[in-house]
């Protein structure tokens, strides 16, 4: 799981049809003041399909991805806005950098073996990483991947973004050994 954000500049169009889908889902919410986030999946058309949204920050870390490149701390303005006070303005400038950041995890079982977080930083592109579980030893029974890393990387554009999150993730699984798979099949 992952995601890279878009520069604004770069796909105007995907913004205006992001911002169109985003006024009629908080309008039919009645969502009018505070932080949201939304989930809109692209069609070949350029068009956007609603997946969820809801008034709260998005998880992984969206929040430090939008920190870094638009220099929006989400947090504080969730804040004021649940305190009825002014936004405050943005810490820093947009950064013509390109961000975004990847769950690193291993299938169901018992992690036997995976990198150290002090390894991690030192991979291409990746910015700040922080461990989410144990991973010597951990436990799972859900039929789903048990994260144990979240990484923000960044790159020069949203395509090297990308390819530096495949990367680190093809890296992170063939630096973790698992002694037992748990979970159907």
């Amino acid at each position: 799981m992952g995601s890279v954000v878009t520069d604004p500049r770069r796909a105007p169009g995907l913004y205006r049809h992001g911002r169109s889908l985003t006024a009629r889902a908080l309008a039919a919410l009645g969502h009018r003041d505070g932080v949201f986030h939304l989930e809109a999946f692209e069609q070949p058309d350029g068009s956007l399909v609603f997946g969820e949204c809801a008034g709260r920050v998005a998880g992984g870390r969206t929040d430090e991805v939008v920190r870094r490149k638009l220099g929006v701390d989400l947090h504080q303005q969730w804040a004021a806005a649940l305190l009825a006070r002014p936004a405050p303005p943005p810490r820093t400038p947009p950064s013509d950098d390109a961000f975004g950041f990847v769950r690193l995890s291993a299938a169901p079982g018992i992690v036997d073996q995976a990198p150290a977080t002090r390894e991690i930083p030192a991979r291409p592109g990746v910015v700040t990483v922080e461990r989410e579980r144990r991973t010597r030893g951990a436990r799972t029974g859900r039929p789903v991947s048990f994260a144990v890393f979240r990484a923000v990387l960044t790159g020069t554009d949203e395509t090297q973004v990308a390819q530096r999150a495949q990367d680190l993730t093809a890296w992170f699984h063939q630096r973790t050994d698992q002694i037992l798979q748990c979970g159907p099949g």
